[in-house]
């Protein structure tokens, strides 16, 4: 069994969120807010970005009952805060979909400025206070995807859906990225094409390749990738084929997806560390805040040059605003290893021999296999 815990590490590295580190600096804001608001803040403190300027950030607790907004700093370098309190007394709705946040006002605008905050990801990122970068501080879930490129895949195509909705005539244009490249898009009503050449973003994310839309309903798309790559400094997916089936709400987000990968890579830098994937699907969908998924294929690794079959035994079950799953069960079957994995309150994780019904390993949390970087191949 020297192959389980490479094998763990790799499933959970490209398909479950983990707790992301906070720093000083985030500590000290989040304290600050605590004794500013005279509230324990239990939850988790998720970071909203509403526009452009260097403090225009909302902070507000990932079940949405305390909110402050981001104001300034004092002259002691403290920070400067207005206290919104419950979000719902002012009018805000706080919503979580499986590509990001919103917050937006539905009453008393002179209080909450009516403001509709942007989408944030579990990869996002406090930029230019005072001159330096504050990471994120949350547990916050937001797809079962912990990789960032994967994340932004997703946040790419989110973007691209108000435009291939409101298409109803043939329309051509090539535009320039944000951060370099061009996107070239070709739209009429029934779909859309996009053909991306080093389009960068300001994440740093870089996509080549072509992803064509086909409408399938009035909040059913399908997007279908062709020799699609995305790539970032941690490394890059490469996808010669694939299909994301999803759905959408009446506010443009993404409620469930199922991706089938023909075939896909994922290298990992500046290690040599890579994986590949082989007539994979994962599928996942949000209901009463809890994420549900399941996935089933073929995986080969660098760390096991042998392709396993995964198989979904039992949904996979994870909370909101949560690390780990705490439910469900996948089996991983080659010529060397029959295991189950079962998923278990609290976010333990019990690693069970099909052939002899002995449990082989036990993980007090799945952070023991997430919090690292990718594995030399050891046990």
């Amino acid at each position: 069994m020297k192959t389980v815990r490479p094998f763990l590490f790799m499933i959970f590295y490209l398909f479950f969120t983990v707790s992301i580190n906070a720093d000083d600096r985030v500590n000290e804001i989040v304290n600050q807010l605590k004794s500013l608001s005279g509230q324990t803040l239990e939850n988790p403190v998720l970071f909203v970005r509403y526009g452009s300027g260097a403090f225009d950030w909302l902070a507000v607790t990932t079940d949405g009952k305390f909110a402050a907004k981001l104001e300034g700093m004092n002259p002691d370098g403290t920070f400067k805060y207005t206290i919104i309190g419950d979000p719902k007394e002012y009018g805000l709705k706080f919503d979580v979909t499986l590509t990001g946040v919103k917050i937006w006002a539905l009453s008393k605008p002179s209080a909450t400025q009516n403001i509709t905050y942007a989408k944030t990801t579990a990869k996002a990122a406090i930029r230019s206070i005072v001159g330096e970068t504050v990471s994120i501080v949350t547990d916050l879930t937001t797809s079962l995807v912990k990789d960032k490129k994967n994340i932004s895949i997703l946040q790419l195509i989110q973007k691209q859906i108000p435009a291939i909705k409101k298409s109803h005539t043939r329309s051509y244009e090539t535009k320039e990225c944000p951060a370099g490249g061009y996107i070239s898009s070709s739209y009429s009503s029934s779909s859309a094409t996009l053909i991306f050449d080093s389009c960068t973003d300001y994440d740093g994310g870089t996509a080549d390749g072509k992803i064509t839309f086909l409408k399938l309903g009035p909040r059913s798309l399908k997007a279908v990738f062709e020799d699609f790559r995305y790539s970032l400094d941690e490394g890059e997916l490469y996808m010669p084929s694939a299909t994301l089936q999803f759905m959408i709400d009446y506010n443009d987000e993404i409620t469930s997806f199922t991706f089938y990968f023909d075939y896909a890579k994922n290298k990992y830098y500046p290690t040599d560390y890579w994986s590949e994937f082989r007539n994979y699907k994962i599928s996942s969908k949000i209901v009463d805040r809890v994420i549900y998924t399941e996935v089933y294929g073929d995986i080969r690794t660098s760390c096991l040059n042998e392709w396993t079959q995964i198989k979904t035994l039992r949904t996979i079950e994870q909370y909101l605003y949560r690390s780990c799953p705490h439910r469900g069960t996948i089996m991983a079957l080659n010529s060397q290893t029959d295991i189950a994995i079962h998923f278990k309150d609290g976010g333990a994780i019990d690693v069970v021999d099909n052939i002899t019904a002995n449990i082989i390993d036990q993980y007090e949390s799945c952070t023991q296999i997430t919090d690292t970087e990718p594995p030399a191949c050891r046990r």
